[in-house]
This record gives C-alpha cells, structure tokens and sequence, in this order.
C-alpha cells in the first residue's frame, strides 16, 4: 500500500511537472502601419515594435514563440501579406506553423504620439479571443517632472503595455 501511494505521489508530481513545461505557441505578425506622415510611413516601426513584442511575450514565460524567420518564410510561401490577411489566411499560416495564437495588428506613428491596436487571434478559428488598443506619447507626468521619452523609449513602453494588457486579460 505505502509503494502504491509513493508510486502515485511521484506520477501526479511528474504529469504536473511535465504539464507546466508546455508552453502554447505564438507567432507575432507584423502590424500594418497605418501612419501618414513622413518619415513615419518608411521607417521600420512596426517591425521594431513586433521584435519588441516578441521578446515580452518570451519574458513571461507561458509562450513559445516562432521566430521571425520561420514566419516570413510561411508568408512569402503562401503568397501572402502579412499586414493585410484575412481570417482565413491566418488560420492557414496558423496551422503551418502549428501555433495555437496569432498576434496581430495595427499601429499608427505621429510625432510624440505612438499608438498600437493589438489582437490575439485563435489561429484554429480566427476569433479574437482579446483586443488592446494604447497609446504612449513622448512625455510622462510623474507629478513633480516629466520625462521626456526618445523614440525607442516609446516602443519599450507600447511593447510592454501591450503585454501586460493581453496577459492580464488572458489569465
């Protein structure tokens, strides 16, 4: 009787053990630039931003993440655009590459305002299973100063607060 309890203890320890170690997979697309002002329309923002993303979402350690390279190969196979696919293509994208989540997007660059519209889609069915919109502009209150945040500051921070709020929605 005692070896069966320690038996059992130890298999429910170990099928734990190896149940946390799974990870969901997810891909990070590029977001669509919906920007109209020079030089925001040609700069590479919203690769930087989906680069950012990507290691946030690492950070948490509850993903596996795809590497850009496998996903750019995916699209450019298929024949599609990253910044414009339909429901259906992002399924298709999603089952090459075996994830279970697609984040996808748009985000919008104007002088000291840096905006993102952010979608965490079930690539099985292409629902929206959460939407984050926010917004960081180049100057924080902290009440007694205000910072002064350079560009690359801003996309920190919109990566960042785009994380945190599908993380705390997706709990």
């Amino acid at each position: 009787m005692k070896r069966f309890l320690i038996v059992s203890i130890f298999l429910g320890v170990f099928a734990l053990n190896i149940s946390a170690q799974q990870k969901e997979l997810l891909a990070v697309m590029i977001f669509k630039n919906n920007s109209n002002t020079s030089p925001y329309t040609t700069r590479y923002y919203p690769e930087e931003l989906c680069g950012l993303i990507t290691t946030e979402f690492y950070n948490v350690n509850k993903f596996k993440m795809i590497e850009r390279t496998r996903i750019n190969t995916v699209i450019n196979e298929q024949r599609f655009q990253e910044t414009n696919m339909s429901n259906r293509q992002i399924k298709t994208v999603g089952q090459i590459l075996g994830v279970r989540k697609i984040i996808i997007g748009e985000c919008f660059f104007r002088g000291g305002t840096f905006s993102a519209n952010v979608r965490m889609v079930d690539a099985q069915t292409g629902a929206i299973d959460i939407s984050v919109s926010c917004t960081v502009n180049d100057k924080i209150d902290m009440g007694y100063f205000v910072i002064n945040l350079k560009e690359d500051e801003m996309l920190n921070y919109l990566a960042e607060y785009i994380v945190e709020s599908i993380m705390e929605r997706y709990r």
